[in-house]
């Protein structure tokens, strides 16, 4: 599984925006849950974000409408989830991905993100749940 590493806060920030919502939830997504636990996890999820990588093809339970920001590259071989999104009537956003060395290598086992673009994910995180504080707090 690709990993995210989180220089921005990114996780964090979620983590404490959601906790101010009463209705939304933080749930962190390992991999090691069992099918029938990923499948309701995705479903009830708002908003998935994800890196690029098989474990985001768990996109295909969400309710439509679902945000998905994906964490990914702009190469002809990586809008797989972009086509999904579409299909299945997911709001999908494509957040760009750095890794070490190439700003396109799909084949990183590590990547991040820019502060700029940490902020847009919150921004439109917050815009989805309707809160009330300034983002910039984060």
């Amino acid at each position: 599984m690709r990993k995210f590493r989180d220089s921005t806060g990114l996780l964090e920030g979620l983590e404490e925006l959601l906790s101010e919502s009463s209705s939304h939830s933080f749930i962190r997504f390992e991999g090691n849950q069992d099918v029938r636990e990923q499948i309701d996890m995705f479903s009830r999820a708002a908003i998935v974000v994800g890196v690029h990588g098989g474990s985001l093809a768990n996109i295909v339970f969400c309710a439509p409408e679902t945000v998905v920001f994906e964490i990914g590259f702009h190469t002809p071989q990586t809008d797989h989830y972009a086509h999904t999104s579409r299909e299945l009537n997911l709001e999908y956003h494509r957040v760009d991905a750095l890794a070490d060395g190439d700003v396109s290598s799909v084949s990183s086992e590590f990547v991040y993100i820019d502060k700029s673009s940490s902020n847009e994910i919150l921004k439109r995180v917050a815009e989805k749940i309707n809160y009330v504080g300034h983002v910039d707090e984060f």
